[in-house]
Order: structure tokens, then sequence, then C-alpha cells
């Protein structure tokens, strides 16, 4: 009986987010600016470059960003070193979630020129500075953090630089952080 109620919880749970127009396991923070969908475009060669390299954030603001971003409900996830975080349904039922988030990352990983021009979803934050940016791979994000960019950067920098940071972390994946209902844990 348990098990049902629990299959019932979580299908809400899922319907809820689709009904909030948010993907993912996880209902990131809606502020009142307006999310936007956008279909992938390559920077143009004579776009002003919006990187910051002058500035990059510390394990800690990652941490922080990423914390603001996912609801306080969602309490199994983890972090890569680059900013890519996937919000597990139900790590419990997980043997090893350090190896479930590999094989889910390695899973998404574009192998085609076609795959890496995937859609994304960028949200902007409420309790963070920056935006989540969620596409190809369900619970996938990535958090980017106002600083790495310059000012006023358009939809397309910021998912694009969300990529490069994605494909960073699936090109080289370090685990820092795991949450889970047990508390935080810094993976050394």
């Amino acid at each position: 009986m348990n098990v049902t109620i629990r299959t019932l919880a979580i299908g809400f749970l899922y319907l809820l987010s689709i009904s909030c127009n948010q993907p993912g396991p996880a209902k990131v923070q809606k502020s009142t600016s307006s999310n936007s969908i956008t279909k992938n475009k390559p920077l143009s060669l004579t776009e002003e470059k919006k990187v910051n390299n002058t500035l990059k954030i510390t394990k800690e603001e990652l941490l922080r960003g990423v914390q603001g971003a996912i609801i306080p409900l969602y309490k199994d996830w983890l972090i890569f070193k680059n900013g890519t975080y996937i919000i597990f349904d139900n790590a419990d039922t997980i043997a090893d979630v350090k190896i479930s988030a590999l094989k889910w990352l390695e899973h998404y990983r574009p192998r085609t020129t076609e795959e890496q021009n995937w859609d994304y979803s960028i949200t902007d934050l409420d309790k963070s500075e920056g935006w989540a940016v969620f596409g190809n791979g369900y619970g996938i994000y990535t958090y980017v953090h106002a600083n790495e960019l310059t000012n006023n950067p358009s939809a397309e920098q910021i998912g694009n630089f969300a990529k490069a940071k994605r494909a960073a972390d699936e090109n080289y994946p370090e685990i820092i952080y795991i949450n889970s209902i047990n508390g935080l844990e810094e993976v050394k």
C-alpha cells in the first residue's frame, strides 16, 4: 500500500511540475522574469564576447547557487565541478548515486553534431544570482552564475555557456557535492 501511495505522490509531483510549465523532476524557483525556451543558435563571430574570464565562482558560490535553484522539497541531488547538477526522483532506491549520475550524464551526452544542437530552457532564479538551464536530459540542469558572464547577456549566450559547462562536466566528470535526506556531503 505504501508503494502505491508513493507512486501516486511522485506522479502527482510530476504532473504538478508539468502544469507549472517547469521541466524535469524538480521545479526550479520561478522569478518575476519570464522563462525562455530557446532554440540553440551559435554565437555570431561578430557578436561581443560576454564571458567574464576575470571572475570565476568558487565551489561555495556554486553550491549556494544550486541550493537556491532547487525547491527545498527535493532532497536528492548532486553537483558536478562545472555547475551541472542532477536531481533524482527516488535516490533511496539507487544503490550508488554517483555511478547512477555518471551513467545518466553519459546517456544524454551528445555524440553527433546534430545532438549537440539541443534546445534548452532558461530560468531566472529568485534565490540565486544567475540562471538554471535545462535541456537534453530529464533532471539534468546547469547553473550559470551572473558573475560568469558580463552584464546583460542574451539568452543564447547564457544557453551556450551552460552547454559549454555541461560539456566540461561530461568530458571530465567530477562530483563535488551530494545532497540527500541525510544532509549535504562534500565529495573529496
